[in-house]
């Protein structure tokens, strides 16, 4: 038996499996939570190529398995990582099945992910970036129906995923073989040019965002909010793979001055466009791209520290974004819209709905005593050592989310409501949204709590490790 076989080749058929029986709604979310939960428990209980005695018999699950001339290598270092994706499924299965989301989610909550451990797994590397255009694919199904129109976000967020890929694959070939430097500066530039611009369309930095806020718009909001969770966190795994794969990148001036100055740029435009719009779906979209600058930031500092504090966003982030996205969903079906006129008045109704979306808001933004202030005073820490413009230019963009989160609640508190369509929330979707506010407060308070397990994600990259 092999690691491929048990975290991407199975939970990959489950999802097929599945696709037919999608009108059994309650039994394929069961199902899909309970091979998440499975393979969550078994990476983190047993070690990859490692004998487990049963008696008077031995099972070892072997690190390498062999597909189509293609090698799926995981080995212990990159167990964490496995346990983490399928928590990460398993949150957002319990959630979708509460919030009455469509039944696709089910599936596609098995095969995305696998996909995503299969970018990690695949040997050469090169071929993450067709898995990650096969992530693009078979999250279509989510977003839009068979044989309707697609909505315009829709069609923007494959087509700029799609012009991507190209460019990280001929990245991929000219690095083929130059595990040192490239031959000449100019084939360094050209390298360079086309990795930029690959993760500039898969990342949406700016100014070829414009499709988050339009997807978050159009579609159902906990479906877009898996996917914008799912698929740009592994986007940046894989680049982390590159950095770790390639010395020459870590120690580039030119990448590291490009990423962080990407990533400021995503946190000042998105910050500010936050705090401009009057749609509760689009403020959340902005904050995504606000979330993903931070990421591409933390990542483009190439110090051990700016790395860790990469690995401890993760956490934050899907706690955040699941919040949110539950109590948009429980409004957008009850009142079907969500615009910031039609839930005037919000908080003094139902005050569960407000305060998450508040809270998920503000954590995104970096207020105290939630989990993401000591993620972004460590982070402008650590920027300021390099360079303090850019450490500044930062404070920008969290007050942007600031203040689309106090008017928000400013209308959701102190406006009078006007929709007299009332809002049902099952009291188990009210109870799976306390515990998201308590998570991300006990975050805020305690980050040290789960630090060395979501740092210890960076074992599958060995080579960052080592470096200052």
């Amino acid at each position: 038996m092999s690691a491929a076989l048990v975290w991407i080749l199975f939970p990959f058929g489950v999802g097929v499996v599945l696709l037919p029986l999608l009108r059994y709604r309650r039994m394929v979310y069961i199902v899909a939570a309970a091979v998440t939960a499975l393979l969550a428990i078994l990476a983190a209980t047993v070690t990859i190529n490692v004998p487990i005695e049963l008696g008077i018999a031995s099972l070892k699950i072997e690190p390498s398995f062999s597909i189509l001339g293609r090698r799926l290598v995981l080995d212990q270092f990159d167990q964490t990582i496995l346990a983490v994706i399928n928590l990460f499924a398993l949150f957002w299965l319990i959630g979708g099945l509460y919030s009455r989301v469509s039944s696709i989610l089910a599936p596609a909550a098995l095969m995305i992910p696998a996909l995503s451990i299969a970018t990690l797994a695949v040997e050469p590397f090169l071929y993450s970036a067709l898995l990650i255009e096969g992530m693009v694919l078979v999250s279509i199904p989510l977003l839009s129906a068979p044989f309707s129109e697609p909505r315009p976000g829709v069609v923007r967020y494959l087509v700029f995923q799609t012009i991507g890929m190209p460019f990280l694959l001929l990245t991929g070939w000219l690095l083929g073989g130059m595990e040192s430097a490239p031959l000449d500066v100019d084939q360094t530039v050209q390298i360079l040019i086309f990795l930029g611009v690959g993760f500039a369309f898969t990342l949406a930095i700016f100014p070829l965002y414009s499709w988050i806020p339009m997807l978050a718009e159009d579609e159902e909001p906990y479906l877009v909010g898996f996917i914008l969770l799912v698929l740009p966190t592994s986007v940046m795994l894989f680049l982390l793979t590159f950095i770790d794969r390639y010395a020459w990148l870590r120690t580039s001036v030119n990448l590291p001055a490009f990423m962080q100055y990407a990533g400021v740029l995503m946190v000042v435009t998105g910050g500010i466009g936050a705090g401009f719009q009057k749609n509760l779906a689009r403020i959340f979209g902005y904050a995504v791209i606000v979330e993903n600058g931070f990421a591409v930031l933390a990542m483009g500092l190439m110090t051990l520290r700016g790395n860790e504090i990469f690995a401890n966003m993760l956490l934050a982030r899907m706690f955040s974004f699941g919040l949110w996205t539950i109590a948009l969903e429980a409004i957008k079906r009850s009142r079907g819209s969500l615009l910031l006129a039609d839930v005037q008045g919000l908080a003094r109704v139902k005050p569960m709905l407000a305060v998450s979306i508040l809270i998920a808001q503000f954590t995104i933004g970096g207020l105290p005593l939630l989990a993401g202030f000591p993620l972004r005073i460590a982070l402008i820490e650590e920027l300021s050592m390099q360079s303090t413009t850019l450490a500044w230019l930062i404070i920008p963009g969290m007050a942007g989310i600031w203040a689309g989160g106090l008017y928000s609640l400013y209308v959701m508190l102190l406006k009078p409501e006007q929709s007299r369509k009332s809002l049902d929330v099952p009291r188990s979707l009210s109870v799976l949204m306390a515990v998201g506010i308590a998570f991300l407060v006990f975050l805020g308070l305690f980050p040290q709590v789960f630090s060395p397990v979501m740092v210890s994600l960076l074992n599958a990259f060995p080579r960052l490790l080592i470096i200052p």
